[in-house]
């Protein structure tokens, strides 16, 4: 349901007003110049207005749904970020769906994708998943553990860019759930392809490749991040334990040697 009132100020068409959606109430407002001269005061918007009052008031309903279309998918993208960060599989699933679709090339896809991560980013899980400093969300990590292992590479992606915060990244322990998971070797990897890939832009993508190539570099990590957003860097740090997982799974080979995980530690070993 869409509330609105009109006014005409210095000539031109003033519309605000409010629209009620099941996700929450989207204010707006919108101003068109009008062809003509117009005595500045209110308008009925519900009776049959002067030609060049109906041109404007038409333009300014244009305006105003483009308005309320965006801010229901930003309502949208919110709904089910939260949904997904509790549990809810139908929320998960829809982001998966959007990160394929978006994937493909799908427009409104991308534009989804971009608000989700956005969300993301701008809202990130009030609580550190897994430092000390704080009391882990235990069933978060439960949901977290559950779809990384997921056979479905896709699934896997979107719980990391969803559920993981973009801020309080613990990498290591990321890292630990990740090499409990399906194997990370071999190249292409299906599985880094996906997450690669649900990500939204290319200097992303880029981060995400440079944190697997110097994830046993701390300082050229460090070096990497000082420049970067905050999308980028969040890349990075899961580049970074996807790279530490896949150290780990080689070590856990037959007859692997220690020096891909350390060259300290395989030096120490007489390697």
């Amino acid at each position: 349901m869409i509330n609105a009132s009109a006014y005409v100020h210095q000539n031109r068409l003033c519309v605000v007003g409010m629209c009620e959606t099941e996700l929450g109430a989207i204010p707006f407002a919108q101003a068109v110049r009008i062809n003509g001269e117009v005595q500045d005061g209110p308008i009925d918007i519900t009776i049959d207005l002067p030609p060049e009052l109906a041109e404007a008031f038409e333009s300014a309903q244009v305006g105003v749904m483009e308005k309320i279309r965006i801010e229901s998918m930003k309502l949208g993208a919110e709904s089910l970020v939260e949904r997904a960060r509790v549990g809810d599989q139908v929320a998960q699933a829809g982001i998966h769906e959007v990160a394929r679709l978006a994937h493909e090339g799908e427009p409104a896809a991308r534009v989804s994708f971009k608000l989700i991560s956005k969300y993301i980013e701008q809202h990130p899980v009030s609580e550190s998943l897994f430092g000390a400093e704080k009391t882990p969300n235990n069933q978060v990590i439960k949901q977290l553990g559950a779809m990384v292992e997921s056979p479905n590479p896709m699934q896997a992606s979107s719980a990391l860019l969803t559920l993981l915060p973009a801020s309080n990244l613990d990498s290591m322990q990321t890292a630990v759930m990740l090499c409990n998971g399906p194997s990370l070797l071999g190249s292409p990897n299906p599985r880094i392809s996906a997450i690669s890939d649900a990500l939204p832009d290319d200097s992303q993508k880029k981060a995400l490749l440079a944190g697997i190539k110097y994830c046993t570099s701390s300082a050229s990590i460090f070096k990497l991040g000082k420049d970067m957003t905050a999308d980028q860097a969040r890349a990075l740090q899961i580049g970074y334990a996807i790279g530490i997982a896949r150290r780990i799974q080689t070590v856990r080979l037959p007859e692997s040697p220690i020096a891909p995980f350390s060259s300290m530690v395989a030096w120490e070993l007489g390697e």
